[in-house]
């Protein structure tokens, strides 16, 4: 893979618990790289969960998702998740429980052949955040995924069962 980034666009979040990213992929390129962060955010429960979005802007919440995860804590042992035929990429893209310093959370992702209707899309990720509930420490997670249907992807959708503030993400294309 190549490694020149072309700036797409950035996107920022107003007080929500959902926030389309939409219309980002196109038949220009097969690689995309995003990243994201928020600083001002503290979950009581949730973090912000990853969801892509069909060629109608419909965010995809069927059982379509598997990840493979290695969370890297700081303070704990590494753990490895996995999950199948679940309905989000990821329900911890960003994750800060029980953080009254708010210490911010981000993200870097690419993602391969969203736009391609002939192939399954893939994603790698890595992230940081902080997790009250487990230890009182910061983590990292490194993970792989595929959405599990071949058709047309246009975007991505954060949400979460609390209210994100200021989430910012900016998305380049891999030439």
């Amino acid at each position: 893979m190549a490694g020149n980034l072309e700036f797409i666009n950035s996107f920022t979040s107003g007080s929500v618990t959902s926030f389309n990213i939409d219309n980002i992929f196109s038949d220009k390129y097969d690689v995309y790289y995003i990243t994201g962060n928020t600083g001002n955010t503290d979950f009581t429960n949730d973090g912000i969960g990853l969801r892509l979005l069909d060629n109608t802007g419909t965010v995809i919440s069927s059982t379509e998702y598997d990840l493979a995860r290695l969370n890297v804590y700081a303070h704990l042992a590494f753990a490895e998740t996995r999950s199948t035929s679940s309905t989000y990429f990821m329900t911890a893209l960003m994750y800060m429980k029980d953080n009254p310093s708010a210490i911010g959370a981000g993200f870097s992702m690419y993602i391969f052949n969203p736009y391609n209707s002939s192939s399954y899309t893939f994603l790698t990720l890595q992230n940081v955040g902080f997790d009250g509930g487990v230890g009182d420490g910061m983590f990292g997670t490194k993970s792989i995924g595929v959405h599990k249907v071949a058709e047309t992807i246009r975007g991505i959708n954060l949400s979460s069962g609390e209210t994100m503030n200021a989430v910012e993400v900016s998305v380049y294309g891999v030439k």
